[in-house]
């Protein structure tokens, strides 16, 4: 999380206030070493000062703290590259890439299926969908190495509870990176749903463009050329949900109907309407 613009500043604030300002500092240490842009500059400003050495290490902790681990957590992609570590006897590092592009696939899968349940529904999804991933993972892990070996969230609270018994001002940084996590899971499962969403609608209108919503007052005309007819949302208030067909990604579930137009929306597609900002 330390390479994250923001986030970082805020941990290292949290951390700070907590007493730990050896943590604080090297919070910023990584960030400036590992945030695209910002690793960039700082490599450039030390090879115009003449410190070779200073700029290679920076960009060397770039992309093996940030680039690397970022890759190896992208669907299919850390699949792929898991599976040339291996064939290169990386047994560990394969394992690590299998390991993170599993979890992310398990966490961005169940917000495309729960997609159309809405986006509480989806980021509540993703984060239960990364923690049992990451107890699943501990349990085989631990299983197969014969010692307790935790993973993802489960880690970072291993390493919190460690802190707090030895070190306990360092408690913050640990903890502030499970929230993060957490956090991410529900901002990662909320934009797959989002995306499927958007891909429902695109669908829907290449498919049959006469399903689309007209607004005439406050009805909403869907499915004309289906024969399925006209679905009536003059009786829904701005602030009521009722069951019905969303006019964006055509999903029958609670909709709302938007302040500037009219159109009875779901709670995801609510949450990217453009005329609601």
């Amino acid at each position: 999380m330390d390479w994250i613009p923001v986030v970082s500043q805020v941990k290292s604030a949290v951390q700070a206030l907590s007493g730990d300002t050896e943590g604080a500092k090297q919070t910023q240490e990584n960030f400036i070493k590992r945030c695209p842009i910002i690793s960039q500059c700082n490599s450039a400003v030390h090879l115009a000062l003449g410190d070779t050495k200073t700029a290679t290490e920076v960009q060397q902790s770039f992309l093996t703290e940030f680039l690397d681990p970022a890759v190896s957590s992208l669907p299919v992609l850390g699949h792929l590259k898991g599976g040339v570590h291996y064939a290169l006897g990386e047994k560990e590092k394969g394992d690590e890439c299998m390991k993170t592009a599993t979890r992310t696939t398990a966490v961005m899968g169940v917000g495309v299926m729960t997609g159309g349940a809405g986006f509480a529904a989806a980021a509540a999804a993703g984060i239960a969908a990364g923690v049992a991933v990451d107890g699943i993972t501990t349990g085989i892990e631990s299983k197969l190495k014969d010692t307790y070996t935790p993973s993802g969230t489960i880690s970072i609270i291993q390493n919190a509870s460690t802190a707090m018994e030895k070190q306990p001002e360092k408690t913050s940084g640990f903890v502030f990176d499970a929230v993060c996590l957490v956090a991410l899971d529900a901002i990662s499962a909320a934009g797959a749903a989002s995306t499927r969403a958007s891909a429902t609608k695109l669908a829907n209108g290449v498919v049959n463009p006469a399903k689309t919503a007209v607004v005439a007052g406050r009805t909403a005309v869907v499915g004309v050329a289906d024969g399925v007819g006209m679905k009536s949302s003059s009786s829904l208030d701005y602030n009521e949900w009722r069951e019905g067909q969303c006019a964006a990604c055509f999903d029958n579930t609670l909709v709302k109907l938007t302040k500037c137009c009219d159109q009875p929306r779901c709670e995801v597609c609510l949450l990217w309407c453009l005329c609601e900002k």
